[in-house]
């Protein structure tokens, strides 16, 4: 009985994955499954890749098919059709020329210098190059002027300090973020409180010790002339306007003249 196949492989598709990563899917394939033979790994590719990738082998290899080759000599084929090797001038310049762009953390920053690495051939020096990119490339100057600071500074140093100091001002970011909110709720609710009506009895309060038919401290409310004062603002008899703890009506002008 057959032994059932760990995983699948889809056809190559150049949109989503350079021939490089397929292949690599493909070992990761192989191994699952114990497949060592080169010729059933001959099998499994042109099985495999989709018609388009397997039109463009024979078109290749014509008047030769790809039946012909190893698996070695296939993969080779469509690498150097698809993925020429750069110059390694170039990648050098776009490798020093790149900086942090705004939006990318530090980590996204590394990952691509480290892509455009791949062929600039800097050997066991990579790491020493990736260090000194990090310094002139990270878009902080903070973390520039610490990077620069230190006297002695590898790359794993450099990515530690730079990650580092990125993480820390993204949480002071979000601390002055939730301050800021508790301060603006604080302000909502004072003027909540200042712009809320006056308790009914504030007026009674404001006249502790004052008569309240007409807020003299001079005498007691029995002894007050304007026991039979009509309130010109709620109509009623037994004080003035001006200590009424009604709400204030329009038009007590004429008493408030009097008063």
């Amino acid at each position: 009985m057959a032994r059932a196949m760990i995983g699948t492989l889809q056809q190559y598709n150049s949109d989503i994955e350079t021939w490089t990563e397929y292949i690599e899917r493909m070992e990761h394939f192989f191994d699952a499954n114990e497949i060592a033979e080169n010729e059933k790994r001959k099998a499994v590719l042109l099985s495999s890749v989709g018609p388009k990738t397997y039109k463009l082998m024979k078109t290749l290899l014509s008047p030769a098919t790809p039946r012909d080759k190893t698996f070695t000599e296939l993969v080779k084929l469509v690498k150097e059709h698809e993925c020429p090797k750069p110059s390694p001038i170039v990648q050098r310049f776009k490798f020093n020329s790149r900086k942090q762009k705004e939006s990318e953390t530090v980590a996204e920053f590394v990952a691509d210098l480290r892509r455009i690495a791949e062929y600039c051939e800097y050997g066991d020096k990579l790491e020493e190059m990736l260090r000194d990119r990090i310094v002139c490339g990270v878009k902080d100057i903070r973390t520039q002027r610490r990077l620069l600071s230190e006297t002695t500074l590898d790359f794993k140093k450099a990515l530690e300090t730079a990650k580092a100091m990125e993480t820390a001002a993204k949480h002071s970011k979000d601390l002055q973020n939730v301050t800021q909110d508790m301060r603006l709720a604080q302000n909502q609710t004072v003027n909540k409180l200042s712009q809320a009506p006056r308790h009914k009895n504030q007026g009674v309060n404001n006249l502790k010790g004052r008569c309240y038919r007409c807020g003299s401290k001079e005498h007691k409310a029995h002894e007050c002339k304007h026991i039979e004062t009509v309130c010109y603002n709620c109509k009623t008899k037994g004080h003035l306007s001006s200590v009424c703890q009604k709400p204030k009506q329009h038009g007590n002008s004429r008493q408030r003249k009097q008063e």
